[in-house]
C-alpha cells in the first residue's frame, strides 16, 4: 500500500497490479482535484461517503453516497468535495502516470 498527501486531501493505493489498480481518495471539504484527463487509464469512481461535484469537460454532475461513474480515457474531469470531506473508491486499468493536467 502507498499513501500520498495531496493539496486537496489524501490518496491511498491499496492495489497495484500489472493490469489494474485500486485506491481510496479523501477530498477535503471545498477542495478539488486537478482538472485534466488520463491518456490511457480507464477507471470507475464510487462515492463511499459524502458528496462530490464531478465536472466533466463543460458540464457537471453531483455524485452522492453509493453512486459511481465511469471515466474513459481522454475525458477531462475534476472532483470537488461538497459539505464535508468525501471518500471515493477508484478502480481502473494500470496505475501508469499518464494524467495530463489542463489549466482552466
Amino acid at each position: 500500500m502507498t499513501d500520498n498527501k495531496t493539496p486537496w486531501g489524501f490518496e491511498l493505493v491499496w492495489a497495484d497490479a500489472k493490469n489494474y489498480y485500486g485506491k481510496t481518495l479523501i477530498i477535503k471539504e471545498g477542495e478539488q482535484t486537478n482538472f485534466g484527463f488520463y491518456k490511457k487509464t480507464d477507471k470507475i469512481i464510487f462515492v463511499l461517503q459524502g458528496a462530490a461535484n464531478l465536472v466533466l469537460e463543460s458540464r457537471s454532475k453531483i455524485l452522492t453516497e453509493g453512486e459511481s461513474y465511469h471515466l474513459s480515457p481522454g475525458i477531462m474531469y475534476q472532483l470537488t468535495a461538497l459539505k464535508g470531506d468525501v471518500t471515493i473508491l477508484e478502480a481502473g486499468t494500470s496505475l501508469a502516470n499518464d494524467f495530463i493536467e489542463v489549466k482552466k
